[in-house]
């Protein structure tokens, strides 16, 4: 029995709205426990569990759900400029009991407006997005989870994410379609669970466009220039182990 129904993970980029965030979680989770893990250089000034790290988005919450998390039932991971919306969180987590599944969280982020937009759940299929749909590999019937939610047990058998990626977004992208072939059946929340106060612009952002497009970009076309085989579907889940522990941004 788990002590906690969802680990949420942040890895800390921007500090300064760790702590709205924190405060709309409890909002959006009010029948659920919850633990909030916080994972990068900044220590919050509020009681959550903190793991110091300089590693990228990407490994740190990879490590946050292996290291951290054991005793979580559920876990997701969360942008640190994000506000949740009220009850969605435990709408979310009700709708993915007793099914063999994965949570897709809608979301909306600020920005130029787009067509399908996170609100609508087409979006949240991957062949919308054209620098899917040009790949051989990516299936129609695939759907992306920027942002999702695993039943931890699912996530470790899984492998978890490839630390190879640095942003949290084509790595997620690569657990979904894996977790699609293992055979769980992704679940779209009913409503919009959360928004990024955020956009590409911002300077905070820029480390997170350069490691996108030119470290995990290449990594994710190139894999997904085939399907994926039986032997893709499961990776080695202290593959984090295998890569610098220390984000190029903080070298």
């Amino acid at each position: 029995m788990s002590k906690f129904d969802l680990g949420i993970i942040v890895p800390s980029i921007r500090p300064l709205s760790i702590r709205r965030l924190y405060d709309s979680v409890a909002l959006a989770a009010k029948n659920i426990t919850i633990k909030f893990i916080v994972v990068g250089n900044y220590a919050p000034d509020f009681e959550c569990t903190h793991l110091m790290s300089l590693a990228s988005p990407n490994m740190c919450v990879h490590q946050g759900i292996v290291e951290l998390a054991g005793d979580c039932e559920y876990v997701k991971w969360s942008t640190d400029d994000a506000v949740y919306f009220p009850d969605t969180l435990d709408e979310l987590i009700s709708d993915m009991r007793d099914h063999n599944s994965f949570g897709v969280v809608k979301y909306t982020e600020e920005g130029p407006p787009g067509s399908p937009s996170g609100k609508d759940d087409i979006y949240y299929t991957a062949v919308t997005h054209d620098d899917l749909r040009r790949l051989p590999g990516v299936k129609p019937s695939y759907k992306i989870a920027p942002v999702s939610a695993y039943r931890r047990e699912d996530f470790i058998c899984l492998g978890g994410l490839d630390c190879r990626y640095e942003h949290i977004n084509l790595s997620t992208h690569d657990l979904a379609f894996r977790a699609q072939e293992y055979g769980l059946t992704p679940i779209i929340s009913r409503n919009v669970v959360m928004h990024c106060d955020s956009n590409s612009s911002d300077v905070e952002h820029r480390p997170l466009d350069v490691a996108h497009f030119h470290n995990d970009y290449p990594i994710f076309a190139n894999k997904y220039m085939n399907l994926l085989s039986e032997d893709d579907t499961v990776i080695n889940i202290m593959n984090h182990t295998f890569y610098p522990n220390v984000w190029r941004r903080f070298v």
